[in-house]
């Protein structure tokens, strides 16, 4: 057999051998692929794959056409096509870190061993399974890697040109690219000879540039500017001097200059790419990050303007990132020990190449050290690329030693265990398969397609921050039920931003949408339980009265006047002076959601569905603390026990059980709990701010500087965190430390000028410490930022009137009443202030407009606020003399003095109503209650829904 002959079936033996890796990679992706629409980023690339939109910084506009183009294959399930795209892609990067370690160590043992190892790389694997940008940088990565190494090999300059363009390919994909830019500038200015040098200066200095304007974009690292500003001009210097001397001293540098000309021309040809994201946008599509219609907001999206700084707060941030434990969980120590034997293999061999290699995993590796992302390790797929090329090159490399040579014995014993090593990850991996990750499990499809069945017709729909993509797909995919149900779908997180209220508007012409402060645009992006985002959605509910109000979760507080209640996936919102027994029948229909077909063997979807269940335990836990009815607590207690079966590690439901364990008295057990949460996610401000909340309610002189303490460091790790200056600032005027409550009220009030409660606190505080004109100046400021606030209104009345200023307090009752709407929350605000300033008159001509409007309404409700004891009564005896045919209210003063435990004179009320009206039965009853407690429950009536009197409209 001639020596042509037997080449050509070793190549035919080299190509089967590669479309075996592919295959068995492409099989065993698909059968763990997730057959429907994923969670996150994935439904949103899935979104914008159907709509040709924009997603998140920095555009993906690579990404984007390739995912249309799979999105007309012939399947049913659209997000399926997309899903099976990134299953190629994953296959496709194994078979090229195949071939990159075959070539680089002329052996196919090392290759099979670099493409097990990904397989068995469980983030790699996992990021292959649906629709992510991850696999695509992948592919561009190793491919550029595998021209590199062919180049090394056979030196074909056209080699170099096609690794430069899928580096280019790259950068205009995904930032992780910067470091291949990097590594690639290096490899060029290795290689022998001046042209590739030549060509080097260019791309270094437009790196440089990008890197400056990427730091100043975040305005954290004002050294890293300044060192690499200046380091840039240094080279710049370094590079004239250079060119000066090829053009005197050597031959060819016109030839050299059109080398780097082409290059550049290459670079510039693909980042042409990027002009789809200004053309797409115009078309207003559903998914439309940034809206760049605009060169500023262009520019906005490709520097990541939105995102919060990332930089590490210090050491111990570091070392938390650092993760070991995470990365030995993706490169096993048996893989990690034969890494060092690679790169030294390859060293001897193309140490350029082994440059480049180490250049792309550890500036990825030190990258994201400096990068707090919810997905960790998806941007150290890099680094677990290279670690497995070195260790497969390290598994052949071992035999070649001197020190084996000529000992064939133990050249088989190696090879055979390399084969085993190999073969035994993969077996590893398969056999943990169903384990890891997701399946056949649809739950995201099901949470979108729950909320969108549970909402109302012609209704808002406020979303948090995990369902907007999941929304997006179903306006742009699969828009039917929600056109024809005319949902006016509203992400909380977006709406502080002009260019997503400009979007909203253009999308629901129909919807009002009130201005916001200009000081609000620089809030975080990803926030939706920041309070002005609260405040500008209650703005919104107030402008569209005509529309019912549902949102995906827990974001307006009982203590903003509205009530969210839970109705399985979804949660309806209501106005606090909503009819009671609606609300409690709209509680007795609700049913937990139950996830038949979902599997908790996928984390992600287990952290998600878990948090569904953690949102409609936080309502209940809401409605319990404002009731003390036991059984809010217990559904409460019951919805996060769910939750942490769905995913142990939850964090913030472990912080809510301990919070809710604490009504049943088992203090130690609840306190655990939530220090427990805060161990496990030690840079959540929500977790400080929950146990802040319940030491503060512990009323020691040591729980609430515990409290303070907690707040501060939930401000520190979240510096646009208002509301935990405003705690601080309340808990300080509770220990007599005014001074300081005057200085965090005014930190609060200039982190985030759109928090009014800061505002009315800070008055109020100086109104105790006797300072009227600064009290009223205080809120004068908040009523010309929010002149459509009629709490700021009636705090202003009542700041008038407290400092004696009759007129203006008179002009400013006129200006409520002739501004607002004569509707309930009106009058109730009106009874409210009429209540405080002692003109009681007033306040029964409020309550008798208040009962012509609602006839149900709850006097008590007017009355329940005011905490001392004394005042309350006094109040309400002053009502109760000039509304004498109100059984209501001598209901009310019987529940106060209960409350005040004052029985035997709230015993005296009702027996005095009992007289008096003879036909109301629920009188007879609670006589009968207060005299044989035995025959009821332990728990005081008063903590119960009193029975429901009639109302006689009083005298006018």
């Amino acid at each position: 057999m001639n020596k042509s002959r037997i080449n050509t079936m070793m190549e035919c033996a080299e190509k089967r051998a590669a479309m075996l890796v592919f295959f068995a990679a492409f099989v065993y992706f698909l059968y763990c692929a997730v057959p429907t629409l994923y969670w996150g980023d994935s439904a949103e690339m899935a979104s914008v794959a159907c709509s040709m939109g924009v997603p998140h910084s920095p555009g993906y506009p690579l990404f984007s056409q390739l995912a249309a183009l799979a999105g007309e294959l012939p399947f049913e399930s659209f997000p399926f096509r997309l899903n099976l795209m990134n299953v190629f892609l994953g296959a496709l990067a194994v078979l090229l870190a195949f071939e990159i370690a075959s070539v680089v160590s002329g052996s196919k043992i090392a290759g099979l061993a670099a493409a097990a190892g990904l397989i068995g790389c469980r983030a790699f694997v996992y990021n292959s399974l649906f629709i992510e940008v991850y696999q695509l940088h992948s592919v561009l990565l190793l491919g550029a890697l595998y021209m590199l190494a062919s180049h090394a090999r056979n030196g074909d300059d056209r080699r170099l040109f096609a690794a430069a363009l899928l580096v280019f390919a790259g950068a205009a994909h995904h930032l992780l690219m910067v470091f291949a830019f990097a590594g690639l500038i290096i490899y060029f200015i290795l290689l022998p000879g001046h042209k590739w040098r030549v060509t080097a200066g260019p791309l270094l200095f437009l790196l440089g540039a990008a890197m400056i304007k990427l730091f100043r974009a975040f305005d954290s690292l004002p050294k890293a500017t300044l060192i690499t500003t200046w380091t840039l001009v240094g080279l710049g210097v370094v590079y004239i001097g250079y060119l000066i001397y090829l053009g005197i001293a050597r031959k060819g540098l016109v030839r050299m200059l059109a080398n780097a000309l082409i290059v550049l021309l290459c670079l510039v040809l693909i980042s042409i790419l990027y002009s789809y994201l200004p053309f797409s946008s115009s078309r207003m599509p559903v998914a439309d990050w940034w809206s760049p219609k605009s060169l500023g907001n262009f520019i906005n999206l490709l520097l990541l303007k939105g995102y919060e700084s990332t930089v590490p707060a210090n050491k111990m941030d570091i070392l938390r990132r650092f993760d070991l434990l995470g990365l030995a969980m993706q490169v096993p120590f048996m893989t990690a020990a034969l890494i060092l034997p690679g790169i030294i293999f390859i060293f001897r061999k193309h140490w350029r190449l082994a440059v480049f290699l180490i250049v792309v995993g550890f500036g990825t590796f030190c990258g994201s050290l400096f990068v707090r992302h919810g997905k960790p390790e998806a941007l150290r797929i890099p680094v677990y690329i290279t670690s497995y090329i070195f260790a497969g090159v390290g598994l052949t490399a071992v035999p070649s030693w001197r020190l084996l040579k000529g000992k064939q014995i133990w050249k088989t014993a190696i090879k055979t265990v390399a084969v085993l090593i190999a073969v035994g990850i993969l077996a590893l991996n398969l056999e943990d398969a169903d384990h890891t990750f997701m399946n056949r499990s649809s739950a995201a499809y099901e949470l979108g397609r729950g909320i969108i069945d549970g909402a109302r017709s012609h209704s808002l729909l406020f979303i948090g921050e995990q369902t907007p993509s999941i929304m997006n797909y179903f306006k742009a995919c699969e828009p039917g039920e929600i056109d024809r149900k005319e949902l006016a779908v509203i992400p909380v997180s977006f709406i502080p931003f002009g260019w997503g209220l400009d979007q909203l508007r253009a999308e629901y012409p129909d919807v009002h949408f009130p201005a916001m402060e200009d000081e609000a645009q620089e809030n975080p992006i990803f926030r939706a339980d920041d309070p002005a985002r609260a405040s500008y959605a209650i703005d919104l509910i107030n402008a569209n009265p005509d529309r019912a109000v549902f949102s995906d979760f827990f974001f307006i507080p009982r203590d903003m006047r509205m009530i969210t209640v839970p109705h399985g996936d979804i949660y309806q919102i209501l106005p606090f002076n909503a009819d009671v027994t609606s609300v409690l029948n709209m509680i007795k229909s609700d049913k937990s959601p139950v996830w038949r077909k979902f599997s908790t063997r996928d984390t992600t979807s287990a952290m998600n569905i878990a948090s569904v269940h953690n949102e409609r335990g936080k309502i209940y836990l809401d409605f319990g603390l404002d009731s003390g009815n036991e059984k809010y607590f217990r559904i409460a207690l019951r919805e996060f026990n769910t939750a942490l079966k769905f995913f142990p590690a939850y964090a913030d439901s472990m912080s809510n059980k301990g919070q809710t364990l604490m009504f049943f008295r088992q203090v130690n057990k609840g306190l655990k709990l939530m220090q427990d949460a805060l161990k496990l996610a030690p840079d959540q401000p929500r977790l400080y701010e929950t146990l802040a909340t319940v030491k503060f309610r512990i009323q020691s002189p040591k729980s609430v500087r515990e409290a303070i303490a907690l707040w501060e460091t939930a401000f520190a790790l979240d510096p646009h965190n208002a509301r935990a200056l405003n705690n601080i600032a309340s808990a300080l005027v509770g220990m007599q430390q005014n001074d300081a409550a005057l200085q965090f009220y005014s930190l609060a009030i200039k982190t985030d000028p759109g928090y009014l409660s800061s505002y009315i606190n800070l008055a109020r505080l100086y109104n105790k410490t006797n300072n009227c004109a600064k009290a009223i100046e205080t809120l004068e400021i908040a009523r010309d930022k929010r002149p459509d606030r009629l709490d700021i209104r009636s705090e202003l009345a009542q700041q008038y009137s407290d400092c004696g200023m009759k007129r203006l307090y008179a002009q400013c009752m006129e200006e409520i009443i002739r501004d607002f709407p004569a509707n309930e929350e009106l009058f109730y605000t009106l009874a409210v202030i009429f209540r405080n300033v002692r003109q009681y008159d007033n306040l029964v001509r409020a309550m008798a407009e208040l009962r012509r409007i609602n006839p149900g309404f709850p006097v008590q409700q007017i009355f329940s606020s005011i905490e001392s004891c004394d005042v309350a009564l006094g109040a309400m005896k002053q009502v109760m003399a000039r509304m004498p045919a109100d059984p209501q209210m001598y209901l009310s003063l019987a529940l106060r003095y209960s409350a005040c435990g004052r029985d035997p004179e709230g015993l005296k009320v009702l027996e005095q109503a009992a007289v008096k009206f003879p036909k109301q039965r629920a009188f007879k009853m609670l006589i009968d209650r207060v005299k044989n407690p035995e025959a009821y429950p332990s728990k005081p009536f008063y903590q119960e829904t009193p029975p429901p009197v009639s109302a006689t409209t009083p005298a006018q």
